[in-house]
């Protein structure tokens, strides 16, 4: 019996080491260490990231080599936030599924940023905030879901996620983001819970396809162009409890209705006269509004820049007796704009309707003491200048009216049409670029013998290091423009 009991006990201390070993826990074909306060895994065999742990996990990534094999990623389990920066400068290109857990309270900046397969995301209930472009150009993503406890949606946080078709907001969401939700174009539906209070600037700016906005009674604050560039707008709608803003015929309107913030651009109506409530149009609030085509601006005041920018349908334009101002390219590229009437106040000093080349007619009220129009010219009485030629396809070669002092920058705007100009010498300035992309003149004659032409962009047509010498000036001998033609290598004729 002696010599059975060393071969007992050998068994039995085997039989100790596996139960020990049958307890512990063991992923098979699975890598990973520390990242942060964290610990992190990757399970080759079904392409699972996990980063669980107490604590924050960092900027590091410790997984990658592993990258391209990667298909989900969860985190939580004790972790606080989610690494930063892991999509912008380590593409996973592959993940398909992110899972959030519930210990989590931030989402950092860009870390799921370019994962451009990503389909199904679950954001867990504990997350607070979600940081500048963490899902930005996730452009396979279709739903989403915003819990509870969220209340910050950064800047570009979910930016060019182009299939991102319904979006659920929490009912703790605050702030939303700058260019949040850009370039979302499948987004047809928005509805904001009460708790927004702030809408920052062009945070639905080109959702193509956004028709309806619901906006609740907290919102205090909406951004520049947050709508803008949403051409297929059907309808705002404000809860009449808000104390800042109000809706009225589809279109978005600060309390008192004197301001209008951004017209429903997919509405059918072809003409539209602003309500007489309204002294400010808002930049961008008319953009790509492509179906009206007469606008009667009423008892507006001013009207910001870009205001009209890219209406393709608009024909016609009234500019009231009211209307003092207009800034920057309030009406630029509006292909089939051709009449034109501007009232009694209006001062302008710049073109406002840049590449709009089908303008035929402008009128201007004889009680206009700033403006007035002489034979395919629009200049300012005050500044004695020319501020907008325009009826170039019929008038190709253009002479600035003797008088005129000055030529704006803009007076041209890059037209398809200018061939000739000649510049009386009573212009002693020329705007900076004012012949930038006039692809089609091939002459110019200039009577002031001081006049400088420097910073003119003559036979520049869009590339600054490519000057087009197929021109002509005509000018004195001696003169600056002499001297600035030669330097370009124009041809000079002498008067």
């Amino acid at each position: 019996m002696k010599t059975l009991k060393k071969p007992l006990s050998i068994l039995l201390a085997l039989m100790m080491i596996l139960s020990v070993f049958a307890v512990l826990p063991l992923t098979v074909n699975a890598v990973g260490g520390k990242v942060g306060d964290c610990d992190w895994e990757f399970d080759e065999a079904t392409g699972k990231l996990s980063i669980t742990g107490v604590g924050d996990p960092g900027r590091n990534c410790p997984w990658s080599e592993y990258e391209s094999q990667i298909t989900s990623v969860y985190i939580g389990n004790g972790a606080t936030a989610t690494p930063t920066n892991i999509g912008r400068n380590i593409y996973v290109d592959n993940v398909t599924s992110v899972e959030i857990g519930d210990s989590v309270k931030k989402i950092g900046w860009n870390t799921f940023c370019e994962c451009t397969k990503l389909t199904t995301l679950k954001i867990g209930t504990g997350v607070k905030e979600i940081q500048d472009e963490a899902f930005g150009n996730c452009k396979a993503l279709t739903s989403l879901t915003i819990p509870g406890n969220v209340t910050t949606i950064g800047e570009d946080a979910f930016c060019e996620c182009k299939k991102l078709a319904t979006v659920k907001f929490g009912s703790g969401v605050k702030k939303i983001g700058k260019d949040s939700f850009y370039n979302c174009y499948a987004l047809k539906k928005i509805s904001f819970p009460d708790s927004v209070t702030d809408i920052k600037g062009s945070a639905f700016l080109r959702c193509l396809n956004l028709e309806k906005v619901s906006i609740g009674k907290g919102v205090k604050y909406i951004g520049s162009a947050a709508f803008s560039y949403c051409k297929s707008m059907k309808a705002f709608s404000v809860n009449k409890s808000n104390a800042k803003y109000s809706s009225a015929s589809g279109s978005l309107f600060n309390k008192k209705k004197t301001s209008l913030l951004c017209y429903a651009s997919g509405r059918t109506a072809k003409k539209y006269t602003v309500p007489k409530t309204v002294k400010t149009i808002a930049s961008l609030a008319f953009s790509v509004a492509n179906k009206v085509n007469e606008i009667n601006t009423n008892k507006v005041v001013t009207i910001k820049n870009e205001a009209f920018y890219n209406c393709g349908a608009l024909k016609k334009v009234v500019l009231g007796d009211s209307l003092k101002k207009m800034e920057n390219d309030a009406f630029a590229f509006n292909n089939k704009l051709a009449n034109i009437s501007i009232g009694k106040n209006l001062n302008l000093k710049a073109n406002n309707f840049g590449y709009c080349e089908k303008v035929r007619r402008i009128t201007v009220s004889k009680k206009n003491k700033n403006m007035y129009v002489s034979k395919y010219g629009l200049y300012n009485k005050k500044a004695k200048s020319l501020v907008a030629a325009f009826n170039l396809k019929l008038k190709p070669n253009f002479t600035v009216k003797s008088g005129i002092t000055s030529v704006t920058a803009d007076a041209f705007y890059s037209s398809q049409y200018l061939k000739s100009l000649v510049l009386p010498k009573s212009v002693k300035k020329v705007g900076d670029e004012i012949f930038d992309c006039c692809k089609k003149i091939t002459k110019l004659t200039v009577y002031n013998s001081k006049l400088d032409l420097s910073y003119s962009y003559l036979g520049v047509d869009g590339d600054e290091e490519h000057i087009r010498t197929n021109i002509t000036v005509v000018c004195y001998k001696g003169s600056e423009a002499a001297k600035y033609a030669k330097s370009c290598g124009f041809t000079v004729k002498y008067l």
